[in-house]
């Protein structure tokens, strides 16, 4: 199992708690609030916001990739991506 939802859903992973992805995965929304954890063994896609408010550490195997309308909420001293991020830009023509 991935820990995940898919993308219709909006994935919360709440102080305490940690999800582990073990497969790819593709949500529209994903909120980790402070002191959730979300342990990296696959990539991470997302096409709508992710609203951080822990550190996420994907490491070098791993990739978070934010689609061309997403956005990142939440960063700050104690909340940030310490990894590989990729973002998608949409198309101009």
């Amino acid at each position: 199992n991935n820990g995940l939802p898919d993308q219709s859903n909006h994935p919360v992973i709440p102080s305490g708690f940690t999800v582990t992805l073990n497969s790819s995965a593709f949500v529209t929304n994903l909120t980790v609030q402070p002191g959730g954890s979300l342990v990296f063994n696959d990539d991470l896609n997302v096409s709508g916001n992710l609203s951080i408010g822990s550190i996420l550490s994907p490491g070098a195997a791993r990739t978070i990739t934010l689609g061309c309308d997403a956005t990142v909420t939440g960063a700050g001293a104690n909340a940030f991506i310490n990894g590989n991020l990729k973002k998608d830009f949409c198309d101009l023509g």
